[in-house]
């Protein structure tokens, strides 16, 4: 199997395999006992909550491969404690606002292409 990344509570995170399509088969291992607590595939872009005894997790694939062999498969991830969606012109909490722009590429898709964040400026009379 993988390297293996921490996780709270006692646990880590292994690669099991990597399919062909790029989907990632993930193993939460028990640290002290190395026994394999759950299992889950992750497909690269979208993101999966993980629940590790009440401390919320989400992990999301970047890119993965399964590599010529056992020992050379691999996964480029990310794990983070906390996610905040934006949404265009909602307020974050600390009275940053958020501007989202989009445009269609060559195939007609709709794509993010920037993020803008401000503070709005209070107008006086």
């Amino acid at each position: 199997a993988g390297g293996m990344v921490s996780l709270p509570n006692g646990y880590s995170l292994r690669v099991a395999e990597v399919l062909g399509t790029g989907a990632v088969l993930f193993q939460i291992v028990d640290t002290l006992s190395d026994e394999v607590t759950e299992e889950f595939f992750a497909i690269p872009g979208n993101i999966v909550e993980l629940d590790l005894e009440g401390a919320i997790r989400y992990l999301q694939v970047h890119q993965s491969s399964p590599g010529m062999n056992f020992l050379t498969m691999w996964a480029e991830l990310s794990v983070y404690d906390q996610l905040k969606r934006l949404v265009d012109g909602q307020p974050l909490t600390d009275g940053t606002s958020i501007t989202l722009s989009w445009a269609m590429d060559g195939d007609g898709v709709m794509r993010l292409q920037e993020i803008v964040a401000y503070v709005p400026e209070e107008v006086c009379y």
